[in-house]
């Protein structure tokens, strides 16, 4: 399997819309990348260096495909919308991480 994890770093003055980000932009996610592999969607939340410090990230989230060609297939297709999306919900810049997974 492959995964793109996105994390969007919690930078002050930075804006992140949350309640955006859940309840549209990762259904758009699942609604486009779908039908093109997308396996699982890993959000993780109020991310920090020890239980219950500063969060670090507003979000991270982890986008699993069956194979690196689904990846390649779905944001060939659909990733433009997906990036037209971003605005909508932050102006943060992401990180983006790229990695072959396996779930054990």
């Amino acid at each position: 399997m492959f995964s793109l994890t996105v994390t969007y770093p919690a930078v002050e003055g930075a804006r992140f819309d949350m309640d955006y980000y859940t309840g549209s932009h990762l259904a758009l996610v699942q609604e486009k990348f779908g039908p093109h592999g997308l396996k699982q969607i890993v959000l993780r939340t109020g991310a920090a260096n020890k239980p219950m410090g500063d969060a670090r990230e507003f979000a991270s989230v982890d986008l699993v495909f069956e194979s690196l060609d689904a990846f390649k297939a779905a944001t060939g297709a659909e990733g433009k919308t997906i990036n037209a999306d971003i605005p909508n919900y932050t102006d943060a810049e992401a990180v983006y991480s790229f990695s072959e997974i396996e779930i054990l």
